[in-house]
Formats: structure tokens, C-alpha cells, sequence
């Protein structure tokens, strides 16, 4: 297959919903982009087997799609990346969390919000073949940095990071280090009140989850 003057391989999809991992299949296919849909969720590893569409070449990138904020899907997205000796691009719901960072950490070359529109999925799927991150930097560092301050605060706190914002997690982290109420809010330049209502909202949300 030819696009902008170069032979592409084939983009290996992985879901956790089968006909949403078809449906990304066909809208890559409607661009010209080869892509083949990785049977089963999780695979069993490490018996995982890429397929290869007949006449074509080996694929060259996998994309993942997953609500990783679910109870123990971000560990599976994680076997599923490792489990292909491929660069793994992870679309998922909700806004950018700590999750994403541990994502990144695993070896992702980016994890991006999965209301992508098609145009812009392309233009994800060549960076990505470039070697180039489809990541905003400042995205990128944000949830590294609050991947990396919450995975050392201790359980029970630290299996509910990934249900936090970054904001939420340097709080959290902040606390865990023993800063008072007045320190944090002088540090963000907000008022004590502000901070006891940020850290009654995400008690009562950590409650639930």
C-alpha cells in the first residue's frame, strides 16, 4: 500500500470492545490504511499471534483502544503493548490522568483522548510511523510527573491514582509529605478554604470508586 509516497505497513487494532475495534478497523480501511483487528482481549499472553492480512506486509504500529480508568484495564493495556514487538498508541476515555503517565512509562509512544476524529487519527498513525510522539509536551509531562509522585504514596491511596487529576495527585502526594492546609495553598496561590474543599471533593470521589 502507497501513502504520500511511501509503503506502509499494516496497523494492528486491539480493543476491549470487539465492535468498536472493528468499527476503527473500517474507518482506517476507508483512508487507504490497512488495519487488522487483534482477536480477543486480553490475548492470552505471551501467546500472542499478529496476524498478517494475505498479500500485505507485516504491521507496523498497534493501536490500542480502552478505558483504562477501569479496574485493572491499565495493566492489561500495558501486557497487550509489551506483548508486540511493535510502537503502541493507546485511545482512551476521560480527561489525561496519572494512568496515562504509568502508560507512557510501559513503553507507549503516546496516549491520547479516543474522541480523536479520523483526520486526526491519521495524522496520529504517520507521527507515530515517523518516530515522532502524537503527544502534546506539556501533556506528556504532566501525567509522567503525576505517574511518578503518586506510584510512591502507599496503599490503600495509591490504586486509586488513576481516578485523580494531576492537580489532585501533587494534593495528594503534598499531604502524604506532611504539608499543612496553608503551605499547599500558598505554594498554588489559593486560599486554605479552596484547598480543604479540593481535598473534601477528591475523599468523597476516592469513596466511590
Amino acid at each position: 500500500m502507497e501513502r504520500s509516497g511511501r509503503t506502509l505497513g499494516t496497523v494492528l487494532v486491539a480493543s476491549d470492545h470487539r465492535l468498536v475495534g472493528e468499527a476503527l478497523r473500517a474507518a482506517l480501511a476507508s483512508r487507504g490504511v490497512a488495519a487488522v483487528l487483534l482477536p480477543g482481549w486480553p490475548p492470552d499472553l505471551p501467546e500472542v499471534r499478529v496476524p498478517v492480512p494475505r498479500g500485505g506486509t507485516g504491521p507496523d504500529l498497534l493501536l490500542i483502544v480502552c478505558e483504562v480508568d477501569l479496574q485493572g484495564r491499565a495493566g492489561e493495556v500495558r501486557a497487550v503493548g509489551q506483548s508486540c514487538d511493535l510502537p503502541w498508541v493507546v485511545l482512551t476515555q476521560g480527561p489525561p490522568s496519572s494512568l496515562w503517565g504509568g502508560l507512557l512509562e510501559a513503553g507507549a509512544s503516546g496516549v491520547l483522548g479516543s474522541d480523536l476524529g479520523l483526520d486526526e487519527l491519521i495524522a496520529v498513525v504517520d507521527q507515530v510511523r515517523e518516530g515522532r510522539s502524537p503527544m502534546n509536551d506539556v501533556v506528556r509531562r504532566s501525567v509522567l510527573r503525576s505517574w511518578r509522585t503518586t506510584s510512591d504514596v502507599p496503599e490503600p491511596w495509591r490504586r486509586h491514582h488513576g481516578h485523580l487529576t494531576s492537580r489532585e495527585s501533587d494534593l495528594l502526594r503534598l499531604l502524604y509529605e506532611g504539608g499543612t492546609v496553608k503551605a499547599i495553598a500558598e505554594r498554588y496561590g489559593i486560599s486554605e478554604a479552596a484547598v480543604r474543599a479540593q481535598v473534601q471533593a477528591m475523599l468523597r470521589r476516592l469513596a466511590r470508586t
